[in-house]
């Protein structure tokens, strides 16, 4: 599960860095943004659903 958030945060940090400093220049800046976006989404809704599943869980159980 650590390695989740550190996707999410790889991919925040990959977002962030290109959009407010780019290291390269014109479609692939914005390329480099959107994958970086993707990324920390995906973990984002992986993690959400998780922890969504193991409260669901909990609460079955009670």
């Amino acid at each position: 599960m650590i390695f989740r958030y550190l996707a999410m945060l790889s991919g925040l940090g990959i977002a962030l860095l290109n959009l407010f400093d780019p290291i390269h220049q014109g479609v692939t800046r914005w390329f480099m943004v959107i994958c970086g976006l993707l990324i920390f989404s995906s973990h984002l809704k992986f993690i959400l659903d998780k922890k969504s599943k193991t409260t669901d869980n909990q609460k079955k159980n009670y």
